[in-house]
């Protein structure tokens, strides 16, 4: 049984562009550096998609710790355990809300 993870991420784009704090591309080209660096690339869609839960887990850890959480307006980690026929979605923002620890 194949298991994939993906991870869908969307920043509030009129957020970061009305507080000029950070520049937008080069914090979406930050985010993609960190997955490549951690083996995940992109998929067609956007979503960052691996079958090593370990490469998703350690770039969405950076990504916490770097402090791009704010400026998310989605932060969705998908898994499926039958190689894509169902999937089993967390909203990795809602559960950092709540305050648990293991989120991904």
């Amino acid at each position: 049984m194949d298991v994939i993870i993906k991870v869908l991420i969307e920043f509030d784009e009129n957020k970061v562009l009305r507080e000029e704090k950070y520049d937008l591309n080069k914090m979406k080209k930050y985010v993609d550096d960190i997955f490549h660096n951690c083996g995940v690339e992109p998929d067609e869609n956007g979503m960052y998609v691996s079958k090593e839960w370990e490469s998703i887990a350690a770039a969405c850890t950076i990504i916490e710790e770097e402090g791009f959480v704010s400026n998310m307006a989605k932060w969705i980690w998908y898994r499926s355990n039958d190689g894509g026929n169902y999937w089993y979605e967390n909203d990795l923002l809602e559960e950092i809300e709540k305050g648990k620890e293991s989120r991904c």
